[in-house]
């Protein structure tokens, strides 16, 4: 039996990124983080989306306002 050659991994080329990552407005936002979550790319998906999701108050904030509620 002649040898045979040993196969190769041959990456698949990943898809262009968004051309207008990080933008100002949260639509672009929003389709941006949709196409990188279809690529796979989570970290970055997540990078996109963070900015349009309300973040907690601080815990001294709430802390403050519940003092004063008393």
């Amino acid at each position: 039996m002649p040898p045979t050659a040993p196969k190769t991994a041959t990456a698949k080329p990943r898809p262009a990124l968004p051309a207008n990552l990080n933008s100002s407005d949260q639509n672009t936002r929003y389709q941006n983080g949709k196409v990188l979550l279809d690529q796979g790319r989570y970290d970055l998906a997540m990078q996109e989306l963070a900015p349009l999701t309300p973040q907690p108050p601080a815990l001294s904030v709430v802390l403050r306002l519940l003092t004063c509620m008393r």
